[in-house]
């Protein structure tokens, strides 16, 4: 009985490293898309009184300059380059181009200085589906990596609409002033993307000149990716999620229904007793119901990966590999009888 019980509490064991491994990926995952938001909110931030150098921006300035004339900017004649060095999408009202009072550089202007970082960071980090500055002026959208204009629009009418559209996104919105007074970055709830890549969540942060708002630096994790992340799971058996602190499955393992863009609700999956207000931080396998529960909790986002396996699949384990190991045993004593 004891080595039963030791076997089963292997098997415990064993779940609750899976589970930490994953998260500790999931962390790393989460820290690359907050440090590149970091990092070009606080060049982007710095812009305006300590002009940088402005990389690629310098090049497409002639070829933004001569489009500026025109009622809408955008980056579609980099279509003829190849792929690797197209960085970046502008869609861009005329308005975009005029400088601010006091000599202030335009949203034109530092969107052509993110044009590099932006198009870095998607070589760097491919698992992010887009990175942008979003200005608020609803004048200007720089995206990573490039899209046709055409195809960035998906359904909209025309440009101007698209980037009105564009700030009724929790991704923008969280960002103004009065909804974020503190100026902190922040994640978003999951929804689905306005340029047609499907369910998404975002990590961005507000810009700011002084004590004016300047738009949000913002950069996209598709839901897919997470799905597609827990499948490398090393344990096929069991229910696996990651879901975030409003509720919502951010990443499920399971076949999602073909066509499907709903976002589920962790609640519709939990056992009961976890339903009924018990916290789904840090389980490491309680018994709850029929399943095992183990998880791991993020603080920033606060999001959790959540591992739920039937107790009697555990139990099965157990018992082969202690049937296993007794078997064994019995054989060795047997050939030690009759060595004597």
């Amino acid at each position: 009985w004891s080595g039963w019980q030791r076997q089963l509490a292997a098997e415990v064991t064993s779940a609750n490293q899976r589970v930490h491994a994953s998260s500790i990926r999931l962390k790393s995952l989460i820290k690359s898309a907050s440090d590149q938001i970091t990092q070009l909110a606080d060049w982007s931030s710095s812009f305006a009184h300590h002009t940088p150098h402005l990389g690629t921006g310098s090049v497409l300035q002639a070829q933004v300059r001569q489009a500026s004339s025109a009622d809408e900017i955008t980056l579609d004649t980099l279509a003829a380059l190849l792929p690797e060095h197209r960085l970046a999408q502008l869609l861009a009202l005329k308005a975009a181009s005029q400088p601010r009072p006091g000599g202030l550089p335009s949203d034109l202007d530092l969107a052509l200085s993110l044009v590099d970082r932006l198009g870095d960071h998607t070589k760097t980090s491919p698992f992010l589906r887009w990175t942008y500055f979003n200005a608020a002026s609803q004048n200007l959208l720089l995206v990573a990596p490039w899209v046709s204009r055409s195809d960035l629009l998906a359904g909209e009418i025309d440009t101007r609409s698209f980037l009105q559209h564009a700030w009724n996104y929790e991704v923008t919105t969280a960002g103004l002033p009065a909804n974020n007074p503190q100026r902190q970055p922040y994640w978003t709830r999951a929804y689905i993307d306005q340029a047609g890549a499907g369910l998404t969540v975002s990590h961005a942060a507000p810009i700011y000149w002084g004590d004016e708002f300047v738009g949000v630096v913002a950069t996209d994790v598709l839901l897919g990716f997470l799905n597609d992340f827990l499948r490398e799971f090393p344990d096929p058996e069991g229910l696996l999620t990651i879901s975030n602190e409003h509720g919502q499955i951010l990443g499920d393992r399971r076949p999602a229904p073909s066509g499907q863009l709903a976002i589920g609700a962790i609640d519709h999956l939990l056992p009961p007793a976890l339903r009924q207000g018990m916290s789904l931080d840090n389980l490491k396998g309680e018994r709850i119901g029929n399943d095992l529960v183990f998880s791991e909790s993020l603080d920033s986002p606060h999001w959790r990966l959540v591992f739920q396996l039937p107790q009697a699949t555990l139990q099965q384990r157990a018992l082969a590999a202690y049937s296993s190991q007794l078997s064994l045993a019995l054989l060795l004593v047997a050939g030690a009888l009759l060595m004597h």
